[in-house]
């Protein structure tokens, strides 16, 4: 698990993330999109996207978005989670310190692809940068890479979300996505 030790506020959240499963790893090369010496109130967002599963966690800081105004707009669904600003900026410098740069590639992830496992998005003041773990990524790239990778989904399962949701059929809410009927779908 990541040593997250710089904020008060990611004490706690190491004691509850020590027990959630690590998920999967990636591969690239640019530099990172704001830096951890980025000062607090620059707007910071890290999408994961796991293409197998079309799964999608989005991390965003409040300086990006407004905790109560996002929270209580209904949406069709809850993958965006909004993070206090020095949890977010503690959660890069902990990427940067673990080589983001040695794996980041400057501009956003791809959306589709052939043998793409997951990317990982960041957009900060600098920009955007991507990693992605594939068929063709390097043995020796794939534990470092899961371990950026672990760092932010341990964060993003560990921060709350309050999002209202807008759905057509309650019963349907719990169900994988793959297995609901599509939204304004009549019920048999």
């Amino acid at each position: 698990m990541p040593p997250f030790h710089r904020s008060r506020a990611l004490g706690a959240f190491l004691t509850l993330a020590a027990a959630l499963p690590a998920i999967v790893g990636s591969a690239g090369c640019a530099s990172s999109p704001s830096g951890a010496e980025a000062a607090a109130g620059e707007p910071l967002r890290l999408t994961f996207v796991d293409h197998r599963t079309h799964q999608v966690c989005e991390l965003v800081n409040q300086s990006h978005t407004d905790r109560l105004t996002y929270y209580s707009t209904p949406r069709g669904d809850a993958s965006t989670k909004v993070q206090e600003d020095e949890v977010m900026r503690d959660l890069l410098e902990w990427l940067e310190d673990h080589d983001l740069d040695d794996y980041a590639v400057a501009g956003p992830a791809p959306r589709m692809g052939g043998g793409t496992f997951w990317t990982l998005e960041i957009e900060g003041p600098g920009g955007i940068v991507h990693v992605t773990e594939t068929q063709a990524t390097p043995v020796e790239d794939k534990e470092g890479l899961r371990q950026l990778m672990q760092a932010v989904l341990q964060t993003y399962n560990v921060t709350p979300g309050y999002q209202a949701v807008s759905v057509d059929d309650p019963t349907q809410l719990f169900k994988r996505e793959k297995d609901r009927p599509a939204q304004g779908t009549p019920k048999p």
